[in-house]
């Protein structure tokens, strides 16, 4: 084989086809490359559209059981016991249209609320706060682990300056306030057991003539709700976080970091994620259920 002839190779000029070869490599890694990204974005597309869904039914979940304390928080506020005692209110404590006593109509409240908690035992308190002499309670049961008890007039309490009953007494007659999730040392289980994530809902009741008259409210534990959104996600290798408008964790595969902003040091949503950006095919979903500290009607 004379010189000329090694430089060529299977009637191409050696460097050509050499130049060809690295050419169709790098046209093979970029086509490699595109297809997993193509791939990768699919992924990453199936995933967030399995996750909106997921979230989407879970606040759907969120969002009845919200309601369906807003309805029991309605219902007790428009039992013959409330309209008696805002009658009574009006006339020395007495109810003339039906004849009876506050002292009658208060033992009566206390039942129904007795007979409500035995039903829902995530009830920890259901209390008729009088407006008049600042916000003193009428009725007040604590639902304990071996009963519901009412308490004696002796340890009714002052609430006007709680921030339930502040943002109650604004809202319209049939609208109910819900809190945020915050940590309380419930007063119906013992001190000595660790707080408990409590949400509260409360909605105002008037008198005949329009006035204010009573806050009625109710504390839940709120744990069964948080659980809610938390099991039964359907996905391996999911983990549930959730957290307030604010970011704060109020559930966290971490216990140690949930409710920050009640054991007075705060870890957020922000402090853990970045946010990343969403896939180009699909868009952000709208969730409709009632946010805790709002009113619903």
């Amino acid at each position: 084989m004379t010189e000329s002839q090694s430089k060529r190779l299977f009637g191409f000029d050696r460097r050509i086809a050499l130049l060809g070869l690295l050419a169709w490599g790098l046209l093979a890694m970029a086509v490699t490359w595109v297809a997993g990204e193509h791939e990768r974005e699919r992924a990453l597309t199936s995933m967030h559209n399995r996750l909106a869904s997921l979230a989407q039914l879970r606040l759907e979940m969120l969002s009845q059981s919200l309601e369906r304390y807003s309805q029991s928080v309605r219902f007790l506020a428009d039992t013959p016991p409330v309209a008696g005692l805002a009658r009574a209110s009006l006339g020395q404590d007495f109810d003339a249209e039906e004849q009876s006593s506050g002292e009658l109509w208060r033992r009566r409240m206390a039942a129904i609320f007795q007979a409500f908690a035995a039903t829902a035992p995530e009830t920890l308190q259901l209390r008729l706060i009088g407006a008049a002499d600042d916000g003193r309670e009428l009725v007040h049961v604590l639902n304990r682990p071996n009963g519901a008890v009412s308490l004696p007039p002796s340890a009714m309490q002052r609430k006007n300056a709680s921030d339930y009953y502040k943002q109650a007494i604004r809202l319209s007659p049939g609208e109910v306030y819900l809190s945020d999730i915050r940590l309380s040392r419930d007063r119906s289980r013992d001190e000595k057991e660790p707080p408990l994530p409590v949400l509260r809902l409360a909605t105002p009741i008037h008198d005949p003539r329009g006035k204010l008259f009573a806050v009625l409210s109710i504390n839940l534990d709120a744990r069964h709700l948080i659980s809610y959104l938390r099991v039964g996600s359907g996905e391996r290798n999911v983990r549930v976080y959730i957290s307030n408008q604010d970011g704060d964790f109020l559930d966290h595969p971490d216990p140690n970091k949930t409710f920050g902003q009640d054991r007075g040091k705060r870890w957020r949503w922000q402090d853990e994620f970045q946010p990343l950006p969403a896939p180009r095919t699909t868009t952000a979903c709208s969730c409709c259920a009632p946010r805790p500290g709002t009113s619903t009607r």
